[in-house]
Parts: structure tokens; sequence; C-alpha cells
């Protein structure tokens, strides 16, 4: 039981932090000294491909492909940038994407902390309880912080732990009954 859940617990453990950097601190180091941080899509299109970004000379279809194939990366890789600058404080222009994913962030290390200090109790009512409780709260992240990957990641590890801890004591529970 526990030999299954402590790796899952120390991944979203790992999750977590890297989401508490992403809100509370990515940006900060930049801001400090320059005083400038990229803080929307123009920014950051800007600072990537100049003021000026033009396609001018092609030779032939597979250079055309090969720049689509480029243009289609850099917009997605983008498009991700821009997700992540909006979810964190230093680098949001509003504070109410970084407020959400910061309560984002404490409903899943609270899954994550109930669920570690549940791996010492046996008490199968307590994983039950446990489990209807901390549901909901890994729900909130996945709907609501999809600028975060490791967020998104640490609350789908956390309906996973917390479902196999169910699990696994229910089953606990189920062999408790048949010993007669």
């Amino acid at each position: 039981h526990t030999r299954t859940l402590i790796p899952m617990l120390a991944a979203s453990f790992i999750f977590i932090i890297a989401s508490f950097y992403a809100i509370l601190l990515r940006g900060s180091v930049n801001w400090l000294f320059t005083h400038s941080v990229h803080k929307s899509y123009d920014d950051m299109f800007q600072s990537m491909y100049g003021s000026d970004a033009r396609v001018t000379f092609i030779k032939n279809h597979s250079e055309i492909a090969g720049l689509l194939q480029k243009q289609i990366n850099h917009k997605n890789s983008i498009a991700v940038s821009s997700k992540l600058a909006a979810s964190g404080f230093w680098t949001s222009m509003h504070r109410s994407g970084p407020t959400m994913h910061l309560l984002g962030l404490i409903l899943s290390f609270s899954t994550w902390y109930t669920t570690s200090s549940l791996l010492t109790t046996i008490k199968p009512s307590s994983a039950r309880t446990s489990f209807w409780s901390s549901l909901p709260l890994n729900i909130f992240p996945l709907l609501f912080c999809r600028g975060i990957p490791s967020l998104t990641a640490a609350a789908y590890l956390g309906i996973i732990v917390t479902s196999y801890q169910h699990y696994a004591l229910k089953r606990l529970e189920w062999a408790g009954k048949m010993k007669i």
C-alpha cells in the first residue's frame, strides 16, 4: 500500500513546489534588476521576433513547409508562455489569474498533506472522508488553473493517489471482515 503511494506523493510534492515557483517567484529576479517583465502576448512576441518579423525570400515548397512547422511550434510555445506569464504574481498584468492559481495550489497542497498524513493511519472511515473531501479540491485546479502544467499534474496525481488510497483501505476493510 505505502510502497506505491510514496513515489506518487513525492512526484506530486515536486509538482507543487514547481507550481509554487511559477506563481510566487518566477519573474521576481528579472523585475528586481531590470524592472521589466513580459506581461502580455505582445511583449513576448516582440522580444522573440522583433518589431518587423516577416518572411521575405522562399526558394521552394520544402522551405515553405519547414517555415510553416516552425511557425506552428513558435505559436504553441508563445501560447504556453503567455498562459504561464498570466499565472504568476510578478509576470501577470492582473491579480485574478495568479490568485486563482494560488488557491488551486493551496487546494492541491491540502490534498497532498491529508493523503500523506493518512499513510500512518489505517482507518477506512478516515480514508473515505479524505477521498470525498479531497476529490472536489483536486477538480478545482483541473478546471480553473490551466496556466501551470505542473499544477494540473499535481491535481491529476492527487485524484489518483486519493482514489488508490481509498481503494486500498477499502480492500483492507473487506479483508478484515472476511476473517472470522
